[in-house]
């Protein structure tokens, strides 16, 4: 997670047990809001009511795209989409710095099969894989199921 994201929010809106768990790897600062203060908060003001609806849009927006992907998807479409997601544009260069275990828990497979796709994808050129960085070599060759060449929705 990046700074000023938030983990374990849907209790927030029931009374039920929180079953996300997380280990922090870096020094943390932990924001908790007890109900009663959540409560408060949005009945007082209307800005964090929004952003609140803001956040949780776009986690049913991505969990909509996941369901669609893991269900229609291949997994190689799954490990593209997932570099193309998270590609930084270093420079002219886009590099993805995410471990093989990230890229396969947000493919929905595991870091085996990610290693193949890695290595197929640097066999053609479409990848370089370095130590700590996959660099994308040509985007084109990752064009999703759903998206044309241009990466507008087919």
């Amino acid at each position: 997670m990046n700074r000023g994201k938030c983990f374990g929010s849907c209790p927030l809106f029931n009374t039920g047990r929180n079953l996300a768990t997380a280990q922090a790897l870096d020094n943390v600062t932990l924001f908790v809001l007890p109900q009663e203060q959540l409560q408060h908060l949005g009945k007082a003001d209307s800005c964090f009511v929004a952003a609140l609806l803001h956040v949780y849009s776009q986690r049913l927006e991505s969990l909509a795209r996941l369901s669609i992907s893991l269900s229609t998807w291949t997994v190689a479409d799954r490990i593209n989409d997932v570099l193309l997601t998270y590609a930084d544009r270093i420079e002219t260069r886009l590099v993805i710095t995410l471990t093989y275990e990230e890229l396969a828990a947000l493919s929905g497979t595991v870091r085996e099969v990610v290693i193949r796709h890695l290595a197929c994808l640097e066999k053609v050129g479409t990848a370089r894989i370095e130590p700590g960085q996959i660099t994308l070599m040509d985007t084109g060759a990752l064009t999703l199921p759903c998206r044309s060449s241009e990466g507008e929705p087919a």
